[in-house]
C-alpha cells in the first residue's frame, strides 16, 4: 500500500509540474503579448503625437498665409471645488467641448475647435507661448492687437495683467514687453539698428476715452485717423528705454482703471484697457494689448445705478466688436470701425494685414454655460475672419 501511495503521489506530483510549467509558459505568452502590445500602443501614441504636431504645423502656416485671427480658449479654475464644470478642453487638439441645456431643457453638448486651447491648470507660462509669436511679428514691423474677451469674471484681467510684482503671474502685458525690449537688444547685438519704444495705455469708459498715464483731471480724448494711423490728440506718449521703465508705466495706468464690485466678481474692471507700443523707426508699426471689460447680463450681476450705465456702455461697445468681425467676416468693404470709440482705437489692428489673436476666457461653472457658449460663438465667427490672402496680398477696407 505504502508502494501504491507513493506511486500515485510521484503522478499526481508530476501532473502538477506539468501543469506548473504549461502555466508559466502561457504567463511568458502573455508577458511578452502584452510587452508588444505596450510597444504597438507606445508607437501608435507617438504617431499620434508627430500627427497632431505636424496638423499644428500646417494649420500655422495656414493661419500665416491667410491671416486669420487666431483664438486661443482659456478655462479659468472654479471659484468652488464643488462646482459642477460644464466645459473641458484639449492642449493636443485645441478643441473645447460644452455641455449646455438647451430651450426645451434638455442637455445638449457644443463642440469647438480653436487655434490652441488651455484647460484651468494652465499657467501664465502657458498662455504667453501661444502669444510670442505674434509679439515677435510685431517686432518685424507688423501692426498686430492682442485683446482677451469674455464675460465679466472669466479670468481676463489675470491673463491680460496679472500680477506684476509675481515673476510666475505676471500677464500678457508684462511678458510682451519683456520680449520687446530682448528683441531691441538681440537687434543690436546684430548690428540692425534699434527702434524707439512709446507706450500710451488708454480706457475706453462709457464710450469716452481717458488716458491712464495723466492725472485723474485731465480732460477726455478723441480718436482720429491720420493717414493709415490711428491718433489719439493729447493722449500722454510715454518713450521707454527699458522693460523696467515700461513696467512703472504699467503699474501706474493699472491703478487708475475704473473698477467696481458687481454679484459676478468682486473686482469687475468696468472699462476697456488698452495699451499700445508703437514701434518707430523704419516700420513705424503698432501693438495693441487690450483687457476688454466683460459682457455681462444684468440680471446675474444685479449692476444697477452708475453700474447699470457701465454695463450698457461696455455691451453696446462689445456688440460694436462683433460688427467689426462680422464685416471682416464677409470680406465687406466698409468696416464699421468709427461705432464705438472702441473699434475706433483699434482700427489700426483689426484691418487687413495686421495680426490678430483673441484670447477667449471661460468660466467653467454651469451657471455660466449660457454666456460661455456666446462667447465660444464669438470666437468661432472670429475664427473665420481672413485678414489677407494666400497670395500675400493685402485688402485695405473702407471705414464708415
Amino acid at each position: 500500500n505504502t508502494k501504491a501511495n507513493e506511486k500515485l503521489y510521484n503522478e499526481a506530483l508530476a501532473g502538477k509540474d506539468e501543469e506548473v510549467e504549461r502555466l508559466r509558459r502561457e504567463l511568458e505568452d502573455m508577458t511578452k503579448a502584452r510587452e508588444m502590445a505596450d510597444e504597438r500602443a507606445s508607437k501608435f501614441e507617438r504617431c499620434w503625437e508627430e500627427e497632431m504636431r505636424q496638423r499644428r504645423s500646417l494649420q500655422e502656416t495656414v493661419f500665416a498665409l491667410q491671416g486669420n485671427i487666431r483664438i486661443l480658449c482659456r478655462i479659468k479654475p472654479p471659484c468652488s471645488g464643488n462646482a459642477r464644470k460644464c466645459i473641458a478642453a484639449s492642449s493636443m487638439t485645441g478643441e473645447v467641448e460644452l455641455e449646455n441645456a438647451s430651450a426645451d431643457g434638455r442637455m445638449q453638448l457644443s463642440k469647438f475647435e480653436f487655434s490652441y486651447a488651455l484647460d484651468e491648470k494652465a499657467s501664465q507660462t502657458d498662455v504667453y507661448k501661444t502669444v510670442s509669436p505674434l509679439v515677435g511679428a510685431f517686432c518685424d514691423g507688423a501692426d498686430a492687437c492682442v485683446f482677451a474677451y469674455g464675460q465679466t469674471g472669466s479670468g481676463k484681467t489675470h491673463t491680460m495683467q496679472g500680477d506684476l510684482a509675481s515673476e510666475g503671474q505676471r500677464g500678457v502685458f508684462a511678458r510682451a514687453l519683456d520680449d520687446i525690449f530682448l528683441h531691441a537688444s538681440t537687434r543690436e547685438a546684430g548690428g540692425i539698428p534699434a527702434y524707439t519704444v512709446t507706450v500710451t495705455m488708454l480706457e475706453v469708459y462709457n464710450d469716452t476715452v481717458r488716458d491712464l498715464l495723466a492725472p485723474a483731471s485731465a480732460s477726455l480724448l478723441d480718436v482720429k485717423m491720420g493717414g493709415s494711423r490711428v491718433r489719439v490728440p493729447g493722449a500722454t506718449e510715454l518713450a521707454v528705454g527699458d522693460a523696467e521703465q515700461a513696467m512703472r508705466a504699467l503699474e501706474e495706468g493699472k491703478r487708475r482703471r475704473a473698477t467696481a464690485s458687481t454679484g459676478m466678481n468682486a473686482d469687475s474692471s468696468r472699462s476697456h484697457m488698452v495699451l499700445s507700443v508703437r514701434l518707430s523707426g523704419k516700420s513705424n508699426n503698432v501693438l495693441h494689448l487690450v483687457d476688454l471689460a466683460g459682457s455681462e447680463r444684468v440680471q446675474r450681476s444685479g449692476a444697477e445705478g452708475t453700474q447699470l450705465c457701465e454695463a450698457q456702455h461696455i455691451n453696446r461697445s462689445l456688440s460694436a466688436l462683433g460688427d467689426v468681425v462680422a464685416a471682416l467676416q464677409r470680406q465687406e468693404r466698409h468696416i464699421p470701425y468709427r461705432n464705438s470709440k472702441l473699434t475706433s482705437l483699434l482700427q489700426e489692428g483689426l484691418r487687413p494685414g495686421s495680426k490678430v489673436m483673441m484670447l477667449v476666457c471661460v468660466a467653467p461653472e454651469s451657471c455660466s454655460a449660457r454666456e460661455s457658449l456666446s462667447t465660444l460663438g464669438f470666437a468661432q465667427r472670429a475664427q473665420a475672419v481672413m485678414l489677407g490672402s494666400p497670395d500675400g496680398k493685402k485688402r485695405r477696407p473702407v471705414s464708415t
